[in-house]
């Protein structure tokens, strides 16, 4: 049995990744590899500490040479824990993988198991200010013409020469 796995975590979690409802778990597919089907899988998604809900997917069967990728990757964010954070800490989260063991039925084969890490940010911190970066440049120059042709004030540029947006 041959299983490739492709997964995207986001890698730091905190108190305001709940409020903004941002996807921890951003992709995740499955491809069987193998030669035979692989029947009643069970995929589930944990954390140590827990500072998410625990996620079980069951998949009936994935044929040989096929694929599949999971559509509902909302994962719950326990706010309470991730609320008391005082400091940023390490985390962990796992994944793993089984399938129906056709010589041992009921008890099933593992097929995959990994933890990957994250960093759990303390309450006051916010993980996304690399990525946002670019959306607050964006945002600031609009925003900012609009401000100055009401109130016809020249603008710095960039080069440090005023220059009148109205």
């Amino acid at each position: 049995m041959s299983l490739k796995v492709f997964l995207s975590l986001a890698p730091k979690i905190g108190f305001a990744s709940h409020q903004n409802s941002v996807a921890v778990l951003q992709e995740l597919s499955l491809k069987n590899c193998g030669e035979a089907p692989l029947k009643c899988m069970v995929v589930s998604l944990r954390s140590d500490p827990a500072f998410l809900e625990p996620k079980i997917w069951k998949i009936d069967v994935l044929e040989p040479d096929s694929s599949l990728r999971i559509k509902d990757r909302h994962v719950n964010l326990e706010a309470a824990f991730l609320a008391d954070l005082n400091e940023s800490v390490n985390g962990r989260i796992v994944l793993e993988i089984t399938c129906a063991n056709d010589e041992e039925p009921g008890i099933p084969t593992p097929l995959f198991s990994e933890s990957y890490p994250v960093e759990l940010l303390a309450k006051t911190h916010w993980g996304a200010q690399a990525q946002c970066l670019n959306c607050f440049r964006r945002s600031a120059c609009p925003t900012t013409r609009l401000s100055t042709r009401f109130s016809k004030q020249p603008v710095m540029s960039s080069g440090g020469q005023a220059r009148n947006m109205g």
